[in-house]
């Protein structure tokens, strides 16, 4: 059955000193749905307290540090309809090797509701050329290079992806372009080679369109397309297609 979904969240982001950023989203979420089956996980509805915060330290020059935590649910219809909560707690660390070279590193823990849990870690390089293309417009190629991997403590079937073992390695390229101070566009894509509990090696590969356009002062809009058959990708780990429309106002 359909799924109908309103949420409202209060946002903070603030910058305390030179070493410190914080970055927080309260909120609440209500999803209602039509009973479907006889089963007893079935809910009429099912509403949560939503949270997506992460502090960012910066100890030194060329060094980052992100500590978050997140609470929320999993986009997926039947894990909507078991009631499943997502609550994570994440790190990671990026360090500038030169000006236009860094490593990124991260590092997860996933707790679920149903009793499930996982690890999550990665790693890779970011590589940001100096060249570029022969056109006046400003813009920023991308390079990535990276290795992923998570695994979850049991495989229960409750409507997201949870293998005990998953592994990538992947090369995600982009473009962005700055055609005046209101327009910008972002293109992005990625491959990679993937694999799930030992079994044979697989390509998985991710498109992303997006454009912003300052439309009055404080008020944007961003459209965007989506198009991904990776695990990584998305909380409940299945294939991405879709398009999205973003309106938002900066009040400060």
């Amino acid at each position: 059955p359909d799924v109908t979904r309103n949420a409202a969240a209060l946002v903070l982001a603030r910058r305390f000193s030179e070493t410190l950023a914080v970055n927080a989203a309260l909120g609440y979420q209500w999803n209602s749905f039509d009973r479907f089956g006889p089963e007893p996980y079935w809910l009429d509805e099912f509403n949560l307290v939503t949270l997506d915060a992460y502090a960012t330290l910066t100890p030194r020059d060329w060094t980052r540090i992100d500590l978050g935590v997140a609470r929320g649910s999993i986009d997926n219809p039947e894990a909507l309809f078991r009631g499943i909560v997502q609550t994570q707690a994440s790190a990671g660390i990026d360090r500038y090797l030169r000006s236009n070279l860094i490593w990124i590193s991260s590092l997860g823990r996933d707790w679920y509701s149903d009793g499930n849990s996982s690890w999550a870690l990665g790693t890779g390089l970011q590589w940001q050329p100096l060249w570029g293309m022969p056109v006046k417009y400003n813009h920023r190629f991308t390079s990535s290079t990276g290795f992923a991997y998570f695994g979850f403590a049991e495989t229960t079937d409750h409507g997201y992806y949870d293998p005990r073992q998953y592994y990538s390695f992947y090369e995600d390229l982009a473009l962005a372009m700055t055609f005046s101070p209101r327009v910008r566009a972002r293109v992005a894509g990625r491959v990679s080679i993937d694999n799930e509990n030992g079994d044979e090696w697989f390509p998985t590969g991710r498109f992303e369109l997006s454009a912003s356009w300052s439309v009055w002062r404080g008020l944007g809009l961003t459209p965007g397309y989506t198009n991904s058959t990776s695990r990584l990708d998305s909380r409940p780990g299945y294939n991405i297609d879709g398009f999205y429309v973003t309106v938002g106002y900066l009040f400060l």
